[in-house]
């Protein structure tokens, strides 16, 4: 999106929020997850001035924030899901919610990319 920064410590923040709306979260997800991508998919081709070692590095990065980012967020989703349902319940809840917003999330990075590059 050109709206994530990046530290050197590993840290990612999202900056720039004036397109900032009311919708499915899953849509939210599917935006990050599709900047990394398809950053991922460009440094495959794009000779740049970068080596290709330091293309490969970069691509891990990216293929490791994605994993991580997804992680992470389930992590917290399903323990926001048990402390408001209850330990069974909400486990059931998260574990449900969590595969709707994993194949949304992956509905909308594609969507992304797509708009993107047309």
């Amino acid at each position: 999106t050109g709206n994530l920064l990046a530290t050197p410590c590993g840290s990612m923040y999202c900056i720039d929020w004036e397109f900032a709306t009311m919708g499915p979260a899953a849509f939210d997800l599917g935006c990050v997850l599709g900047c990394l991508l398809l950053a991922w998919v460009t440094l495959g081709w794009s000779k740049g001035t970068d080596s290709a070692q330091q293309r490969q590095r970069q691509r891990a990065w990216l293929a490791d924030s994605a994993a991580v980012f997804w992680q992470q967020f389930s992590a917290k989703y399903g323990a926001m899901q048990r402390a408001a349902h209850g330990a069974q319940q909400g486990a059931e809840a998260a574990a449900f919610d969590e595969q709707a917003m994993f194949r949304d999330m992956v509905g909308f990075a594609a969507f992304y990319m797509i708009r993107l590059t047309i």
